[in-house]
């Protein structure tokens, strides 16, 4: 999977020339920058940028939501924050995971609406972009700070 995204960027980028895709604007978006990009987009291109977001970044949300979670679970355990309001943290990635999903359906409305997409379509899928970055950024900082409260631990008790 690793290597799917990034090939299907590079095949995104030949297709629309200095467009990035929606999916990758940290933090989000405006309603009319996102109408713009579909409407700038070639046929081919928004075909592709469709097939991505119904293929592959169907399967890529699952997979990192559901491994950071995982990771966190571990992390908050063997530093015993499992209990109490920070076992929450866990559900960080899979909330993200679901704002991804809203994102993708989105953007895929918004290349149905072509010619014209709305800006109701175009802002749900930046509200949906934040949130999923949003959560994404949490999940980061909660791994990040249960690998060096780890790590900590382990070296004050030798």
């Amino acid at each position: 999977m690793l290597g799917v995204m990034p090939y299907m960027g590079k095949k995104m980028e030949q297709l629309a020339p200095g467009i990035p895709p929606l999916d990758i604007t940290i933090p989000s978006y405006s309603a009319e920058y996102a109408q713009g990009l579909i409407t700038k987009m070639s046929d081919e291109a928004r075909a592709f940028y469709k097939s991505i977001e119904l293929g592959a970044d169907l399967v890529y949300p699952l997979i990192y939501g559901f491994a950071f979670a995982l990771l966190i679970a571990f992390l908050w355990r063997k530093i015993g924050w499992d209990k109490g309001l920070l076992k929450w943290a866990i559900f960080f990635p899979l909330i993200g995971m679901i704002f991804d999903y809203g994102e993708n359906f989105s953007i895929v409305n918004l290349i149905n609406q072509y010619p014209t997409p709305t800006a109701s379509t175009a802002q749900t899928a930046a509200y949906f972009s934040l949130g999923k970055w949003s959560f994404v950024f949490a999940s980061m900082a909660a791994m990040i700070i249960g690998l060096l409260t780890w790590g900590w631990k382990a070296r004050v008790s030798k």
